[in-house]
């Protein structure tokens, strides 16, 4: 596995981390405390969840086990004020079986008005910023499908990691939002990098470690899909091959970002 710098937090990630978004749908994934632990064995250690993937969060602890401290946990929350954020920090805490958690990102900003509630004066932010001077996180990131929103948040506080959708048919972060994350050393995740099954795996994460991001969160329910993506992260050189341009180049005419159902959210 191969590893980078998420930027100012010094912390080097595995280029290919695991989204526990599925781990705690059972009619989804069969063996998740397996997946887990089989991403740990080859090398993954940058693991995204969330409080509101609930039982995601309790099969993720007890799959680390001993091995926590030796990872990088980003989790989430998308409560709107300061005391269900932090009410949502600490069941965070007691479902993934550990004293911190290493960053904790504001969820889902959903338009301007979100970004103003949620980084006003009586807003979640705040309770991040408490648990921050507290120890129970380390750092603060932000997410959102929308990449102008994110910016409009940087603009705001210096937050140090951000999650965006990103893959070969949806680039629009590459134009504003990764080159200012990237002046700034601000950690750059992506998700939806393989827009859930709609692109080949191996080659939307090839394409996505060709580009300046610090580490891509695919999820899977399977550990075939995980040896798959894993292995990714292996090659030694992310370098595309003319036939695998040609591909991209035929997958970029058939499918449309517009038909991404996130892209179309109401921001």
């Amino acid at each position: 596995m191969q590893y980078r710098e998420l930027d100012k937090i010094g912390f080097k990630v595995s280029v290919i981390g695991l989204g526990c978004g599925f781990l705690g749908d059972s009619s989804k994934t069969k063996q998740p405390l397996e997946i887990v632990r089989k991403a740990l064995k080859y090398g993954v250690n940058y693991f995204d969840t969330a409080h509101a993937y609930t039982d995601s969060d309790t099969i993720l602890g007890q799959g680390l086990g001993a091995d926590r401290r030796r990872v990088f946990v980003s989790s989430k929350t998308l409560a709107k004020t300061k005391s269900e954020a932090a009410k949502h920090i600490r069941e965070s805490l007691n479902r993934l079986k550990t004293d911190y958690i290493d960053n904790y990102f504001l969820h889902g900003l959903e338009d301007k008005r979100d970004v103003e509630k949620r980084l006003g004066s009586r807003g979640a932010l705040y309770a991040l910023i408490e648990a921050r001077d507290q120890g129970l996180i380390r750092h603060i990131g932000c997410t959102s499908h929308h990449s102008e929103l994110l910016i409009k948040a940087l603009e705001k506080f210096d937050f140090e990691i951000v999650l965006v959708p990103m893959n070969i048919v949806e680039r629009e972060p590459l134009k504003a939002l990764i080159p200012l994350c990237r002046d700034r050393g601000v950690g750059v995740t992506i998700m939806k990098p393989v827009a859930w099954g709609a692109l080949p795996a191996r080659l939307a994460l090839k394409w996505l470690l060709n580009q300046p991001v610090d580490t891509i969160v695919p999820g899977a329910t399977t550990l075939e899909q995980l040896e798959e993506d894993c292995l990714v992260g292996d090659y030694e050189n992310f370098s595309l091959t003319d036939s695998e341009q040609k591909e991209i180049n035929e997958i970029i005419s058939r499918i449309k970002p517009e038909s991404f159902w996130w892209h179309n959210l109401e921001k």
